[in-house]
């Protein structure tokens, strides 16, 4: 089962930005979904480990060069009641909440000013983890995925506007898995598989492996946002190359092309487009899917 965000299909920049209207959280289960949030500006999302509570990065103003505040909710998942808000600082690039690494992490970015004529001054990332309150400033990663025991970790360093970097694997950092061009990655739960996108190719990697060089198919557009699973299957945010988004509402820029969800198993060929109009996938197991179904469909809707 999968959760993730549906955005009526309108394109989406990638990276840390996004210039279209935010979406809902939705749940997909086989014959039958349903919304977590019904606020339409959910930017990011995460689930905490326990699957009591899911946190939304909800961007008010959608204009990357604004500088307007966020707001991160935590939902009660057994109620559907928002438990706490909370006003982000502005942040120039805004912010996400990503479930990983046995907890869920608030990462902010920002950067200095530029200077007309200068090269782009770096991203800077803050990094809070929800569950424990520890504050990382100015991290040394553009983003970090790593199982709970925190046995692989995996940071992506060295992209200027956090929509490319280097993927790099342990604490220092010293085993580049992939240069320069990674857009999004993940690694699944076991540790076992990491898969990364590159603008136009997707690819997977064991690290643990002998021979670690990674397999990749060619003309696949990423527009960020995947997951792994332990068995090596990735469901990933690419784009269609369809106009609008069949049996989705348009808004506008209805001759853009269309987020899609794709499945991607390491023995086939290419991914297989599964949804159109969503994007960032997290897989969740079958039990967890079930409860949460349960639950959603018996919350009080103000």
């Amino acid at each position: 089962m999968l959760i993730h965000l549906r955005n009526d299909g309108l394109w989406r920049y990638r990276g840390v930005v996004d210039y279209s209207p935010s979406g809902d959280v939705w749940l997909h289960c086989p014959g039958q979904s349903v919304p977590l949030t019904r606020t339409g500006d959910v930017f990011s999302f995460a689930l905490f480990p326990d699957g009591s509570r899911l946190a939304v990065v909800r961007h008010l103003h959608r204009i990357p060069d604004s500088n307007a505040p966020a707001l991160l909710d935590e939902i009660d998942v057994a109620t559907g009641q928002v438990l706490r808000t909370e006003q982000l600082p502005a942040r120039l690039y805004g912010y996400q909440v990503v479930s990983t690494c046995g907890t869920v992490l608030l990462l902010g970015y920002h950067a200095k000013p530029i200077i007309p004529g200068k090269k782009a001054p770096p991203l800077e990332t803050d990094v809070t983890d929800l569950l424990t309150g520890e504050q990382t400033e100015n991290a040394n990663f553009n983003s970090i995925r790593c199982t709970a025991d925190r046995s692989v970790v995996l940071r992506k360093i060295g992209a200027p506007w956090a929509i490319f970097g280097s993927l790099v694997i342990g604490a220092t950092g010293d085993n580049t898995l992939a240069p320069d061009k990674v857009g999004d990655f993940g690694v699944s739960p076991n540790g076992k598989y990491v898969v990364f996108t590159t603008g136009d190719q997707v690819c997977i990697v064991q690290p643990a492996a002998s021979s670690n060089a990674p397999r990749c198919v060619d003309r696949f557009w990423d527009r960020g946002g995947l997951d792994v699973s332990d068995d090596g299957e990735a469901w990933l945010t690419g784009d269609s190359q369809i106009g609008g988004c069949p049996g989705i509402r348009d808004t506008h820029l209805t001759t853009w092309t269309c987020d899609a969800i794709f499945s991607w198993n390491p023995t086939e060929s290419a991914p297989r487009l599964i949804a159109f109009g969503y994007v960032d996938p997290y897989g969740v197991s079958l039990g967890l899917g079930q409860r949460l179904l349960a639950l959603a469909n018996n919350w009080k809707r103000n």
